[in-house]
């Protein structure tokens, strides 16, 4: 996509070609809402050729943006290991399928595709089709990506979360001249664990053509086969070919093998569907109903489910009988049919006491009692009334007061609520004395425990990380490692404390699996007041590089010497505009009396401050630096120095007018004597700021103060351009 500003021309090449038969069928997965058993086909309509949905069969649906995925594949893969336990199962793939429209027949000549998998998704993938009953490979290929291992048609992913686009796969004679169906299944297989996705990435894309033989045809435009619906009535639209529909004849469809009906327009609607699923048998038919030599048909599967509307509730978070070192919970929950603040509240009653009632997920309970605690929960109306029939559930958890000689300064991570053997994930949990630890990239510790729950971290690339703002200081600071899973890359661990680097460990860990247990430890740090600790894996390799962490143990650090914090801006913000708001604050130093904040704009000079927040403006456009230190009344440095810095960017927000022309791309073919440009402008509203100047070829200027996309007719065979 090419962007120019509305002061520049814009020149857009095209042609517009009649009677040709090749085709370019695309499923356009953008976006987020592929989370479906059934996707309709959504790209361009063809006289001669039905694209059918894509489909996922004996697999259970995922979604996240631009693909088609799915989980419960077939297992047979270890984490980091080529080698493959698992075989293909034939009940288990994504299809779609192409059917002729009847008078055509058609030829496919390629498939374009993308494949994804998360990190424990499956690591072989291979297409078959209908011309054997899919009892083989396919394997002709034109295109691998280079990321990927072919052998026989057989594509091996390499073992990571991640995309491989842009393959091609060639059909042959076996799927030319076709007039019946041609349908193609993905089978995936060899995934790590069942939890795993994987399936098509980017959108999918076939090639072919179509040859009209003359005879009657007919074409069901919608519905598409085997789609899922949730009403007992479906609209059908459907074309004929070479066949006069009130003079010809008439179409002719039967349901669930009850009495024909006859219809002479389209689209018409067909009622009274059976729960599950119906068949439609159709057929073009002359005047007197009969059915035509050779005859032409039709059929479609639609499957009717009743919606279920009755709301429900579900606890997501923690677990029933979950053990708690602290006397508060974080409940975590969703809802079904039912919209919190609109429909009604949650409910919920600890150990028998009044009942509360919140509309917003997740919130806290506090005050757990010392031993077993019992939640209910219901869902009530906005007038706090049960619902009819009632909508409850219930959860138990245990606090246990923690005992040992350092149980105010620790974290053993058992009220941790990484949910066990899912992926890796991001999220948040309140541990021991009510301090919330944070994870990026991190999963619970499986088969690698060191002491019951912990957390593993994967990847200095994300990076994985845990952390926490430390009330009281840290004097020092120790936790336990462990090697996770067998690969023989090696562990970098650094601590960072308010963002500075404090320490890195790189451990010495056997190779393969190990159980040892290492303590890392820092003497030391002696930072005061509340301290971000991070522990995170640091390295420049994509490459896994597991570790599990527990007990993380420090003890309190209450010195006299005075502390600077800076709470905003964090460092390396961006901003768009050329001020930014300080707020600090300091501990054993008193401001106006002990002395003053001086703060260093690029280099300038010195400004000094004796109260929070203060706005410093002036930044330049690009990156600026700021530094800080306490400094006496007399605006000396303290000894030793007590500093900090920020650096800045300051990024300015373009406000000049531009114009995207997003389709067709420039040299475009297209088969229609219409044609729809879509487009987007920036900073500049048509109609109010100006207007859209076009010229098509030689013809006068015209103007245009609509939005995209703009629509020319009735355009001729041949070459055109259109300056914008």
């Amino acid at each position: 996509m090419k962007k120019f500003t509305l002061l520049s021309a814009l020149l857009l090449f095209f042609s517009i070609i009649f009677a040709q038969t090749n085709f370019i069928a695309t499923y356009n997965l953008e976006g987020s809402g592929n989370d479906v058993s059934s996707f309709n086909y959504n790209g361009d309509i063809f006289d001669g050729v039905n694209p059918t949905a894509l489909l996922k069969v004996g697999i259970s649906s995922s979604g996240s943006n631009n693909n088609f995925r799915g989980s419960n594949w077939p297992t047979g893969a270890t984490n980091e290991s080529d080698d493959f336990a698992g075989n293909i199962d034939l009940e288990k793939y994504l299809s779609f399928s192409i059917e002729p429209v009847s008078g055509y027949t058609f030829t496919i000549t390629s498939i374009k595709f993308g494949i994804g998998r998360s990190a424990t998704g499956p690591r072989q993938y291979e297409w078959r089709g209908n011309y054997d009953n899919f009892a083989s490979t396919l394997s002709n290929y034109d295109v691998v990506n280079e990321l990927l291992n072919e052998e026989n048609g057989v594509l091996t992913t390499p073992d990571g979360n991640a995309s491989w686009l842009n393959n091609i796969l060639s059909l042959g004679t076996n799927y030319a001249n076709l007039s019946t169906l041609a349908e193609f299944r993905l089978y995936a297989y060899n995934s790590e664990t069942t939890g795993g996705t994987a399936g098509l990435q980017g959108n999918l894309i076939i090639e072919g053509s179509f040859t009209e033989t003359g005879e009657a045809g007919l074409s069901i435009i919608t519905p598409a086969n085997n789609i899922t619906i949730y009403e007992n009535e479906v609209e059908v639209s459907f074309s004929t070919v070479n066949f006069e529909l009130g003079t010809d004849g008439k179409l002719e469809y039967i349901l669930n093998s009850e009495d024909a009906a006859y219809v002479t327009e389209s689209p018409f609607t067909i009622s009274d569907l059976e729960e599950g699923e119906n068949t439609i048998f159709f057929q073009l038919v002359d005047m007197d109903e009969e059915a035509l030599v050779p005859v032409v048909t039709a059929n479609r599967t639609i499957i009717y489910e009743v919606p279920v509307t009755d709301p429900s509730l579900t606890i997501t978070s923690p677990e029933n009988n979950t053990t708690l070192n602290t006397n508060q919970v974080s409940i975590s929950f969703t809802t079904e049919n039912f919209v919190l603040g609109t429909d009604g509240k949650l409910e919920y009653i600890l150990n028998s006491e009044d009942a509360a009632y919140v509309t917003e997920s997740p919130f806290t309970i506090l005050d757990l009692e010392e031993g077993e605690n019992t939640i209910l929960f219901q869902l009530v109306d906005m007038d706090e009334e049960a619902l009819d029939p009632a909508v409850t559930a219930s959860l138990t958890v245990s606090y246990e007061i923690p005992i040992g000689p350092i149980t105010e300064n620790i974290e053993t991570f058992d009220n941790s609520n990484i949910t066990p053997g899912v992926n890796y994930s991001d999220g948040s949990f309140i541990g021991y004395n009510n301090i919330e630890w944070t994870y990026f990239h991190c999963r619970d510790t499986g088969a690698f425990p060191i002491d019951g729950k912990g957390i593993i971290l994967r990847r200095a690339s994300e990076p994985s990380r845990i952390s926490a703002n430390i009330p009281g200081g840290i004097g020092s600071l120790s936790f336990d490692i462990r090697k996770a899973f067998t690969s023989n890359n090696q562990r970098k661990i650094e601590v960072l404390i308010n963002d500075e680097l404090v320490e890195q460990f790189e451990p010495n860990l056997p190779s393969g699996a190990s159980d040892e247990i290492i303590n890392l430890s820092i003497p030391n740090i002696n930072m005061n007041g509340n301290v971000d600790l991070m522990i995170r894996l640091y390295g420049t390799v994509d490459i896994n590089q597991q570790v599990t962490i527990d007990n993380i143990a420090w003890t309190s650090f209450a010195g006299t010497e005075p502390n600077l914090i800076i709470t905003s801006p964090a460092n390396n913000a961006i901003v768009n505009e050329n001020e930014v708001e300080l707020v600090f604050s300091t501990q054993n130093f008193v401001l106006g009396t002990d002395g003053k904040l001086e703060y260093i704009l690029n280099s300038e000079n010195a400004v000094y401050l004796t109260e929070s927040p203060f706005t410093i403006s002036g930044l330049e456009e690009g990156e600026n630096t700021i530094l800080f230190q306490l400094v006496d009344m007399d605006e000396n440095a303290l000894e030793p120095a007590v500093t900090a810095n920020r650096t800045i960017t300051y990024e300015i927000i373009s406000t000049d007018p531009a114009l995207t022309i997003n389709s067709p791309h420039n040299g475009a073919s297209i088969y229609s004597e219409d044609i729809s440009i879509n487009f987007t402008v920036e900073n500049f509203e048509l109609g109010v700021d100006g207007k859209l100047a076009y010229k098509l070829d030689e013809e006068a200027i015209q103007y245009y103060t609509g939005s995209s996309p703009l629509n020319l007719t009735g355009l001729e065979y041949g070459t055109h351009q259109i300056y914008f």
